[in-house]
């Protein structure tokens, strides 16, 4: 064979490996995505706004009842959740006849989270008109409100001309994209009042009518009834939609334990029952197959400019996901979380007195110029004189220390009774490494023979360190501080043969360190 065949045999080769999905990027990849019946869909994950796999994600289709998430994000935005809103008839009477009610009589008044409970749980249509007038001052201005909005949120191929959804009105001029909404439910649901009100199962209007309450059960089939792969995921909301027109839709929120989330926002061609199957059947997918590509992140960071930083610091370790998803970077943090976090990510072993009180500005001072000690000429400090001269003279160097090391966010105060908030203190973390020294380790510590008559541990140690002992992580007697001799006494009760005692040392700006002594 010559020398150009060879090769055209060998392309060919290569060229019949590829398409038959032996040579791909990820393996997960040549697995076929899973037939569902559908005009279109589109998985996105939420944390990062990727779109993972779709279908049709383009195609302009009605969105029902979807829309309500942008009724509900409109009102919010612009409307106290806690405002009375009277049900007025005349609103009534604008209620297509149609759509899905809650019932709502005249003259009854609700507050606007209220509202959005029934808007939102059972995708109430009454409830959509009477916030559109409340909040608009007319159903037409709160349109005009929702397709800017929409356009803000990048749904640049959709456009609403109500607030419920209908598509069944003449010359009804409403369309959307399964990817639009899909941004549209990836912004919702980092609202705290529509995250927790669309993972409701159910909801009650306490004053329905006459001293009577009603019960609205979830449209969302996944929060009641719905069997469906827990173990990798739980469905944590969003909104369904339903006309003829659109088919049976809902745009669902996925989420497991370390913080992943997808959305699904699925228009489907089939019966609702097959919907709620395609849905399960796409996150399953996803999550099995995609899990390693889908971001590990807070929900309420999704649009920060410190997403990437906090997410490196989740990343490694030093922060954990929460319970609930949420970062709550405006938090202030107490002395414990702040040390505890900064020896994580320095990889030291800080100690520090008074842990659940919140920590300020000042006590960061502190600690850093433990971390590094180095002096300041008068010139430096004389930048500094004004701003904190109320602050003695120990303050004040600790102080110049902490804004000389760059350690704060950019254009901080100088207030030095701020207390530091969870985004602040992250951002913090982010400048420390390049800008502080290793804690300092102890050049002296011993532990003398303990036997099983000894009521007494002794040792030498570092003046002014603390010293403590304990057997199975459980403290026997109590926390002394080296005397000015450099010596310790802890009075303990007697301990058997061969019990192991732990005994620590520790002190502010110093590594602490453990000895391990075996009862004779």
């Amino acid at each position: 064979m010559s020398k150009n065949k060879r090769i055209i045999a060998i392309f060919l080769s290569l060229m019949m490996l590829i398409s038959s999905g032996i040579f791909v990027n990820n393996a997960h990849a040549a697995q076929a995505k899973p037939t569902v019946y559908a005009h279109s869909y589109t998985v996105m994950d939420a944390n990062s706004g990727e779109i993972i796999i779709s279908e049709q994600e383009n195609k302009r289709i009605y969105p029902a009842s979807t829309i309500k998430l942008l009724t509900a994000i409109v009102a919010i935005e612009n409307c106290s959740l806690y405002k009375r809103i009277t049900v007025k008839k005349s609103t009534l009477n604008k209620v297509d006849v149609e759509t899905t009610t809650a019932g709502l009589k005249p003259g009854y008044a609700y507050t606007l989270e209220e509202l959005l409970n029934m808007l939102l749980v059972y995708s109430a249509g009454d409830a959509a008109e009477i916030i559109a007038e409340s909040v608009g001052g007319t159903r037409e201005n709160f349109v005009d409100m929702m397709n800017i909005r929409a356009k803000e949120l990048g749904m640049n191929d959709s456009y609403f001309d109500n607030p419920v959804g209908m598509d069944w009105h003449k010359n009804a001029n409403i369309y959307s994209t399964s990817s639009d909404i899909a941004k549209l439910t990836r912004y919702a649901m980092t609202n705290d009042t529509i995250r927790a009100i669309v993972k409701k199962p159910q909801y009650v209007i306490k004053n329905y009518y006459k001293g009577k309450s009603k019960t609205l059960y979830a449209s969302n089939n996944f929060l009641r009834n719905y069997s469906y792969s827990k173990n990798l995921f739980t469905i944590i909301g969003s909104k369904t939609g339903t006309s003829d027109k659109a088919g049976y839709a809902l745009s669902a929120t996925a989420r497991d334990s370390s913080g992943r989330e997808v959305i699904c926002a699925f228009f489907g061609k089939s019966t609702r029952m097959q919907m709620f199957q395609d849905i399960n059947t796409l996150l399953t997918y996803t999550f099995n197959n995609y899990k390693n590509i889908l971001e590990k992140s807070f929900y309420d960071i999704r649009y920060s400019s410190t997403k990437t930083i906090i997410n490196k610091y989740l990343a490694n370790g030093v922060l954990t996901m929460t319970s609930s998803g949420k970062f709550s970077g405006s938090t202030q943090v107490s002395k414990k979380e702040f040390v505890t976090t900064t020896n994580k990510a320095l990889k030291t072993s800080y100690v520090v007195n008074g842990g659940t009180a919140k920590i300020t500005l000042l006590d960061v001072a502190k600690i850093f110029k433990d971390y590094n000690s180095k002096e300041y000429s008068q010139e430096i400090k004389n930048k500094y004189k004004n701003r904190f001269k109320n602050l003695n003279s120990t303050d004040f160097n600790n102080m110049v220390h902490l804004y000389e090391l760059n350690i704060l966010p950019h254009d901080y105060g100088y207030n030095a009774n701020a207390k530091i908030s969870r985004q602040e203190m992250v951002l913090m973390l982010n400048n420390m490494p390049q800008r502080v020294q290793s804690l300092k380790t102890f050049s002296i510590f011993t532990v003398n023979r303990i036997r099983h008559t000894s009521t007494i541990i002794t040792g030498k140690g570092l003046k002014n360190a603390r010293v403590k002992a304990s057997v199975n992580g459980k403290q026997i007697g109590k926390t002394v501080t080296v005397d000015i001799y450099g010596k310790y006494k802890i009075k303990i009760p007697k301990q058997k043969k061969k019990v192991k005692i732990v005994v620590t040392i520790s002190k502010t700006g110093y590594k602490s360190k453990s000895k391990t002594i075996i009862v004779k």
